[in-house]
Formats: C-alpha cells, structure tokens, sequence
C-alpha cells in the first residue's frame, strides 16, 4: 500500500516572512496576488512562499517548481529573475506528485520598484 499523500491547504506568496520564535507563530507581510515591475527581466529582491499541507502519511521530498499532520513550509526565492510580464505558476510537489498550484501574474507597470 502506498503512502497517503498530503493535501494542499494554503499557498500564500509575500514579501517577508517572520517566525516568532517564543510562539512558533507565523507572521507573513506584504501578501501578494500579483507583482509588478517598470521593466523586465525583473529581479525580486524578496519574496516568500508560504504553504500548509495536511494528511501526509511518512515522509516526502518537498519541491517547489515555477512553471508557466499539518506542515507549514516557507520557501525564500528572493532574487528570483522574472523574464518577463505574464501568468506564472507555483507548483508544489511531495515525492514527485503534485500538491497544488498558485498563480501569480507579474504585470508591468508604469513605475515603482519591484
């Protein structure tokens, strides 16, 4: 029989996250649905990925791949280059098998920093 695999529960992307260490509390600023930047390649000087997964039995090799119990996993992909404007995928893998998927449109603006 094969392992349960987990449940995606959340996928939250911001631009920094902070761990209380007295509390084990998650705190999570500046949550994005999109990003926006003057000129591209733009390069993300911060970013988080925050997500919770749930019903996973034994042990998984966790991934996070960009593509056009409960467990709480951040990933810091500060200094990520966007190519360019466009609909981009967050996809998370546990052994190989896709969790979940959160988009995330990078749009260019007029102005402001990235």
């Amino acid at each position: 029989m094969s392992p349960v695999p987990p449940a995606l529960k959340a996928m939250l992307v911001c631009d920094l996250f902070i761990r209380d260490e007295s509390t084990r509390r998650a705190s999570l600023i500046g949550i994005v649905e999109q990003i926006q930047a003057p000129l591209f390649p733009a390069t993300l000087q911060t970013l988080f990925v925050y997500a919770t997964i749930t019903d996973g039995e034994g042990d998984y090799r966790i991934r996070l791949d960009d593509r056009n119990s409960v467990g709480e996993l951040t990933f810091n992909l500060g200094g990520l280059v966007i190519e360019r404007p466009g609909r981009y995928d967050l996809a998370l893998f546990a052994n190989d098998r896709l969790v979940g998927t959160k988009s995330l449109p990078m749009i260019q603006s007029v102005g402001g920093d990235v």
